[in-house]
């Protein structure tokens, strides 16, 4: 079993953790073809979790539609927006050059600060 570790934007580290993210997208490039279900991935490096399963498709478009858009990207009104969401950070070219891979976690342990520690004091 590999651990593997990767950058998430605060708002879906929190989805992940509170359970409302239960699918990471990324780019199936040559890093992410190693994930396998087993391995721990380390968001940010403050959230531990466990790969349940990796699936592959052949576009965002392709895993938003097939996963859920709500499973993916909570908070995304459309498949349109979620798309958008990623090609802030993938191409065109690369998503059809390696596929993308919809990869479930499941949260089991905090690392660092705890959740509520990052929230603004009210």
């Amino acid at each position: 079993m590999a651990t593997w570790r990767m950058g998430l934007q605060e708002e879906y580290l929190r989805a992940i953790a509170e359970g409302r993210k239960k699918i990471e997208g990324r780019l199936y490039d040559e890093k992410r073809q190693g994930i396998r279900p087993g391995d721990t991935i380390i968001f940010e490096n403050r959230l531990m979790c466990v790969v349940k399963d990796v699936r592959v498709y052949s576009s965002f478009r392709e895993m938003l539609e097939k996963e859920g858009i709500e499973n993916v990207l909570p908070g995304v009104e459309s498949i349109e927006e979620g798309v958008k969401v990623y090609r802030r950070f993938y191409s065109e070219e690369k998503e059809k050059k390696y596929g993308v891979a919809a990869i479930e976690v499941e949260p089991v342990a905090w690392m660092g600060n705890h959740l509520n520690d990052s929230q603004p004091k009210s």
